[in-house]
């Protein structure tokens, strides 16, 4: 809950923290947090925490579909932070098709939001993915 409350609040570092904490301390749901954890840093543009709640994830050892994507979605916005933006747009766009094929507007939304935070919002291709996140 300390997550979700800050994560709400927009206390984007509170929740990053309260997410990493979770996943060590439920490591049968860090696969879930660390992503949230991520998505908190690159709003915030940390790309050190950043790499830190992907690297956390990738010591899961989960894989399926929505890991892919998720982490396929924070390195889009590490291709950002680190000046690559064709590459972070790539990504990005590769992940909202997946989010959209798992029919899983919440997570395509989250991502939608973190390329338009991350990327030039005027460009069309980001511009239309952040409407769509509005709606």
């Amino acid at each position: 809950m300390r997550f979700w409350v800050a994560f709400g609040a927009g206390r984007l570092s509170d929740a990053y923290d309260a997410a990493m904490e979770y996943g060590r301390v439920r490591p049968d749901e860090a696969s879930y947090v660390y992503f949230y954890a991520a998505i908190c840093a690159l709003w915030e543009r940390d790309p050190e925490r950043a790499a830190a709640a992907l690297a956390a994830l990738d010591s899961t050892g989960v894989h399926g579909r929505v890991v892919d994507i998720d982490r396929r979605t924070i390195r889009a916005g590490l291709a950002a932070l680190e000046g690559r933006p064709g590459d972070a747009l790539a990504a990005f766009r590769e992940a909202l098709a997946g989010w959209r094929d798992l029919g899983s507007p919440w997570r395509e939304a989250l991502t939608a939001i973190t390329m338009a935070t991350l990327l030039e919002p005027s460009d069309p291709e980001v511009r239309a993915a952040a409407e769509a996140a509005r709606e």
